[in-house]
């Protein structure tokens, strides 16, 4: 009887052995499922941290600096401009703010941002290349650009219509294909991005923040008298790259980091060189003093003076015209040679 109690009060002890040891390893158990789950969190976050630094950077978008530009400078068309802001700003005062002025007038090719000398150096280079290119095409066949009319983008732009604006863009538009191709091929690109469309900016409400918050878009009542108005013509003589930011030029145009002429002898007969102004002044001169001599002589027929002093006076005077005109031809003379040699 006693070594069965004995036997009972051992299985009993191994029973509560054997619970307190199931416990322990639950308990065990629970820890070691609790510090899986943590080190499996942490994991998480260690691998989402390391994907946010694999991550390739965004890069950083720059302010553009630059831009190559056609320049507008014929005197016909920044007056017929002045009378269309004078118009407008007759009808809304605020819109003075908002004014291109004539002396900055230029048709925006495209827009890049230059860091240092080195990338603006590039550039230049870029630019001659490119435009090499299609000198002899510029020079047979000269690019004269027509404006006339108005038109707006998002009623917050107003611009200078081209005439036949399709075959100046599809001319141009393989230059500027070129541009961006060497351009690129120096490690720059073009910042804005979108389909090129050649025009003359009269106006731009965002060049004034406080006035674009107060005024939205232009009213069409504004541009309606000079819906069709002729600008005038402009003949394409450069392509340049020009400093935003630089300072402005004697005549307030945009300071010219580098300009790509064409050939200059192609476009005297649309405009006028110096020594041409100069053979056109002689010429007027000499027909001038023609004209008195006729005069002189038809006015000595007609009154007959009967002293002989007042008729060798005018016979003077008359030799006195006669040989200014003879050194004038000549001048007239040498000048035509000259612009010759010079074409």
């Amino acid at each position: 009887m006693e070594a069965a109690k004995h036997d009972a009060m051992d299985l009993y002890e191994d029973v509560l052995d054997l619970g307190e040891a199931f416990e322990i390893a639950v308990k065990s158990e629970t820890i070691l499922e609790t510090q899986n789950t943590v080190r499996m969190s942490r994991n998480r976050q260690l691998k989402q941290i390391c994907q946010v630094k694999e991550k390739p950077q965004k890069m950083k978008k720059f302010q553009p600096n630059f831009f190559f530009a056609i320049q507008v400078k014929h005197v016909q068309i920044k007056d017929q401009a002045t009378v269309v802001q004078n118009h407008i700003i007759k009808k809304d005062a605020r819109l003075s703010r908002a004014l291109i002025k004539p002396a900055s007038f230029h048709i925006t090719l495209g827009v890049v941002h230059l860091k240092n000398e080195d990338e603006i150096e590039r550039t230049k280079n870029a630019l001659t290349k490119a435009l090499s290119q299609f000198q002899h095409e510029f020079v047979k066949n000269p690019l004269q650009l027509a404006f006339q009319g108005l038109g707006t983008f998002r009623g917050q732009i107003l611009y200078a219509k081209l005439k036949n604006e399709e075959v100046i863009t599809a001319r141009l538009s393989p230059v500027l294909e070129k541009l961006i191709e060497e351009v690129g091929n120096c490690g720059i690109q073009f910042e804005d991005k979108r389909q090129w469309k050649p025009h003359l900016t009269i106006l731009k409400l965002s060049k004034n923040p406080k006035l674009l918050r107060k005024v939205k878009r232009l009213h069409p009542s504004l541009m309606s008298d000079y819906s069709n108005i002729e600008f005038g013509y402009e003949l394409v003589k450069s392509i340049q790259l020009c400093s935003m930011n630089g300072p402005k030029s004697e005549d307030g145009y945009y300071a010219k980091v580098a300009e790509f002429c064409f050939d200059r002898s192609t476009f005297i007969q649309q405009e006028p060189s110096l020594l041409e102004q100069k053979l056109m002044s002689l010429r007027q001169a000499t027909s001038t003093i023609k004209r008195r001599i006729h005069l002189l002589v038809s006015s000595n027929d007609e009154k007959k003076p009967k002293l002989e002093e007042k008729e060798s006076q005018s016979q003077n005077n008359a030799a006195k015209y006669v040989a200014a005109a003879g050194v004038l031809a000549v001048g007239a003379l040498i000048a035509t040679k000259t612009l010759r040699r010079a074409a």
